[in-house]
């Protein structure tokens, strides 16, 4: 596969409840592809999230063309952790993973202010021990 549509046709055609898309960000970016005409009309069942722009680079560098992807994927019926995915940075890495994670968190909350939710900036992000990750929902 190489772009997200020929994900969603395979997907549509396993037509299995236990399978679904692995939405990456860098794919939506580089095939130049409009989330909401992957997300919608019908409803497709996202079963992970990563967060990634070309060459894998800080997140926050590409803040513009990420947020409408991001808000996208927060107004599906989504609900789980989407993943930040980048290449380590030969210093201060640490800091880069940070602004990586404010980054993407600024971009959730303000779409959950759009919604008109309760938004809230919570400086606790959960971590997994191969993803740093963010949830989606409050």
């Amino acid at each position: 596969m190489n772009n997200t549509r020929e994900a969603i046709d395979l997907i549509e055609q396993i037509d299995c409840p236990y399978f679904g898309l692995h939405i990456d960000t860098k794919t939506v970016i580089l095939e130049h592809e409009c989330i909401d005409e992957i997300l919608y009309p019908q409803e497709i069942p996202i079963r992970d999230v990563h967060v990634s722009v070309p060459d894998l680079a800080p997140i926050q560098y590409y803040e513009e063309i990420l947020h409408p992807i991001v808000a996208g994927i927060a107004q599906s019926s989504y609900s789980d952790y989407i993943s930040i995915e980048k290449r380590q940075t030969p210093k201060k890495n640490l800091e880069s993973v940070e602004k990586s994670l404010k980054s993407l968190r600024r971009m959730v909350v303000n779409q959950r202010a759009n919604q008109n939710d309760k938004a809230k900036s919570d400086d606790r992000v959960p971590v997994s021990y191969t993803h740093l990750t963010l949830p989606t929902k409050a």
